[in-house]
């Protein structure tokens, strides 16, 4: 797995603007099994089998824009925007999600 993320801000008084851009790139190199499957290992056989399966192996990307208001000394609200972008190398397909967030920061 490569991954890395930038990330950049700006903090105008009580308010800080960010935007942040963040990539994985998984490769997945399968261990085949070099155990003749008995009865003590065929769980922890099927477990391994089913997590390596359902792993996705492709890349992510996504960008972030988000704001923070501090708006007392103890309260924050923030709030943030972000477009992912998912890539599946075993069945070619992409999916995009978009999802936006927001949240009260409270320090006590």
């Amino acid at each position: 797995t490569n991954s890395f993320y930038v990330s950049s801000g700006y903090q105008y008084q009580d308010f800080l603007f960010h935007l942040t851009y963040a990539s994985r790139n998984d490769r997945l190199d399968i261990m085949h099994n070099m155990v003749a499957s008995t009865a003590e290992f065929a769980l922890l056989h099927s477990v391994y089998q089913d997590l390596t399966e359902s792993r996705i192996i492709g890349d992510q990307r996504s960008f972030t824009v988000g704001i923070r208001w501090d708006y007392t000394q103890n309260i924050a609200l923030k709030s943030d925007l972000t477009k992912t972008y998912y890539g599946d190398e075993v069945s070619h397909s992409h999916t995009e999600n978009l999802s936006f967030l927001i949240g009260v920061e409270w320090i006590f």
